[in-house]
């Protein structure tokens, strides 16, 4: 069950490194379990990495609740939330997570081993800067919006290596 569990994690925290909590209370099971080995904390955390199991299988579907098409559609989404949205700012942020990703891709499949240039870096990352600047909604101010540049490119950099 360990081996499942930790290469479901490895899978899902690929596709979204948002998924780290999941991951981080794995850990914890694991430690409590070595750390006191009686019968109730082997049932306890027998129970636990079932209920963590089915979170898993919850998380894993998430994107389509969502509305999205995809796990990395819900990832650009994960990267950009904040606290304290409203309805609309939430549709709103769905919407620009959609496009952002398709303007990265279909960029970065046009250039030549982006990674490896400064320039074509640079254009990527300028990209989802005027994305987010323009399209986020207006509670995102502007050292928010540097912040979500930032985490988004370092989250494209490593998904997308080439196009």
């Amino acid at each position: 069950m360990r081996n499942a569990v930790e290469e479901r994690l490895a899978k899902m925290m690929e596709a979204n490194p948002n998924r780290i909590n999941f991951y981080d209370r794995y850990q914890k099971m694991i430690e409590d379990y070595n750390g006191k080995q009686d019968r109730a904390v082997i049932e306890k955390t027998f129970q636990d990495l079932m209920e963590l199991a089915q979170e898993l299988d919850e998380e894993t579907q998430r994107f389509v609740r969502e509305g999205f098409e995809n796990e990395e559609e819900l990832a650009m989404y994960d990267l950009l939330f904040q606290d304290a949205l409203s309805k609309e700012d939430i549709k709103q942020l769905k919407t620009v997570a959609k496009e952002l990703l398709q303007k990265v891709k279909e960029a970065i499949h046009q250039m030549h081993n982006w990674r490896e240039k400064e320039e074509t870096r640079a254009d990527v990352d300028r990209l989802i800067r005027n994305v987010l600047y323009m399209e986020l909604p207006s509670s995102y101010d502007d050292q928010a919006v540097d912040h979500y540049r930032r985490q988004v490119f370092s989250y494209v950099y490593g998904a997308y290596p080439a196009a």
